[in-house]
């Protein structure tokens, strides 16, 4: 174990593991205790033995111009944090594995300074590479839209904010960890994010250097003799293939959280808050026939028991709490994802491009009532403007012919003609990379939920509407 020159920062000491005999119980200690704990998905977790002998190749050389760090942080004697990471010379980043602090020590500043030491270590590697200095940090993040909070060390969203403040961006890539040994499985849920340590203001990411960092990462990290042979990789080259640059979204964006355009959410709880919301519905929906519910439907549903079900909630959306309500929003969550009833902005809401974190906000809700959600489905006219504003922003329209239920109950009977044809499109949580089509079983047990929930039928199997939809499957 090497001390590190400049010992204290934010109260801590930091030393790095090496091969020799006198780090091996420092760095069992480190594995079995705060690694452990942190990773307890054994698919994202590396072996102590993987780390041994990454430690004892970087001993021999192996890396060459690249490297391979296990660094480790101290409050006196106690472990309070770790980082472990590569640096590659040829994209000239250094890419963190992970960063882990003691759960009962976090909110003193020691991930902060871990992650600036850290990137002191990348710079002295950048220049033992003949360069001026490290260009990017880059690291592997659980995708907050796509991670159940109760299997994660952190809750993802908060995790999300801690490492924007710190100014990191995730990389709009569709990033897929390959298994990290045989017996485990790729890893679907995480992001990419970048800090640019040059130009700190870019906006985006050369794709030939992201191409070369996942190259390096599985040849150097994951120990693929030829990462063209992964799959995964093969993938995520093949997205790259013909771009020249890839975007950066600011992490609070991601999560919808813009300082820059602020939007306060009123949830409807009772009949004063019904009224801040009402005159918003009228002016864009009441008078559409085909679309208009019943003011009293929405009375019904914000004073309805809680189920086990389905929840409900509508939104009233201003700039700021000082202004009245100028936009909605109606919503629908359950188990397998959500519905979306109806969204409106108006006044000095609409153009001014808040329904990206708008949506990521009711993303958010619907995973905060069911964490196992995956997706959510809107209803749209097919004539109208809102499926090409939809599908904008990550939906798609399922190839079907979906009808909605007789809204009308007539008396005799209807036939399917007289149903009314609509729309019917899904997204996926989170940043969407390639259409992700529901399984015939899905789709059929979503929207008999939604029957149930939305349109009030009890027996959605009988309906008319949900037959047909059955019969196409």
């Amino acid at each position: 174990m090497a001390l590190n020159p400049e010992p204290l920062r934010q109260g801590m000491t930091f030393m790095e593991a090496d091969a020799g005999k006198p780090a091996e119980g420092l760095l069992q200690a480190f594995y079995r205790g705060l690694y452990e704990e942190q990773f307890p998905d054994y698919n994202e977790r590396e072996s102590l033995e993987n780390m041994r002998e990454y430690l004892r190749l970087k001993a021999e050389g192996w890396y060459g111009l690249n490297n391979y760090h296990i660094l480790l942080g101290y409050e006196g004697t106690e472990l309070v944090a770790a980082c472990v990471s590569d640096y590659f010379h040829l994209p000239n980043t250094g890419v963190i594995e992970f960063l882990l602090v003691s759960p009962k020590t976090r909110g003193k500043g020691f991930g902060q300074a871990m992650l600036e030491e850290m990137i002191g270590v990348f710079q002295v590697d950048a220049r033992r590479a003949g360069k001026a200095q490290c260009d990017y940090v880059m690291g592997e993040m659980n995708d907050p839209f796509l991670t159940d909070p109760a299997v994660d060390n952190l809750n993802p969203f908060d995790r999300a904010t801690i490492w924007g403040k710190w100014g990191f961006a995730a990389l709009d890539f569709p990033y897929l960890q390959p298994p990290l040994d045989e017996d485990k499985e790729a890893v679907d849920n995480l992001l990419v994010m970048v800090r640019p340590l040059v130009d700190v203001a870019a906006k985006s990411v050369p794709a030939a250097t992201v191409r070369q960092v996942i190259y390096d990462y599985l040849k150097w990290a994951m120990r693929f003799e030829d990462p063209r042979e992964s799959s995964e990789y093969c993938g995520m080259a093949r997205f790259l293939d013909g771009r020249l640059e890839v975007p950066l979204l600011p992490l609070q964006a991601y999560i919808g959280q813009i300082p820059e355009l602020p939007m306060s959410v009123l949830e409807v709880h009772d009949v004063p808050g019904l009224r801040q919301v009402l005159p918003v519905y009228r002016a864009n929906f009441g008078i559409k026939k085909e679309q208009a519910i019943e003011e009293g439907e929405f009375a019904r549903l914000i004073s309805a028991p809680l189920r086990d079900w389905f929840r409900y909630h509508l939104w009233g959306l201003r700039g700021h709490e000082a202004v009245p309500v100028e936009g909605m929003v109606s919503i629908f969550t359950f188990p397998w994802g959500g519905f979306g009833g109806y969204l409106a902005l108006d006044g000095s809401l609409r153009g001014t491009k808040r329904l990206r974190p708008l949506m990521a906000r009711i993303e958010r809700q619907m995973l905060s009532d069911f964490p196992t959600g995956k997706g959510w489905f809107i209803e749209c006219d097919p004539l109208g403007m809102e499926n090409d504003i939809f599908q904008k922003v990550g939906f798609y329209p399922l190839p079907i012919d979906y009808r909605q239920p007789d809204l009308e109950a007539r008396e005799g009977g209807t036939g399917l003609a007289q149903l009314r044809r609509l729309n019917l499109l899904y997204k996926p949580f989170g940043r969407v990379y390639f259409d992700t089509v529901p399984s015939h079983e899905a789709l059929l047990a979503a929207v008999a939920d939604i029957f149930r929930a939305v349109y009030v039928i009890d027996q959605p199997e009988e309906d008319l509407a949900f037959r047909h939809l059955q019969g196409l499957l």
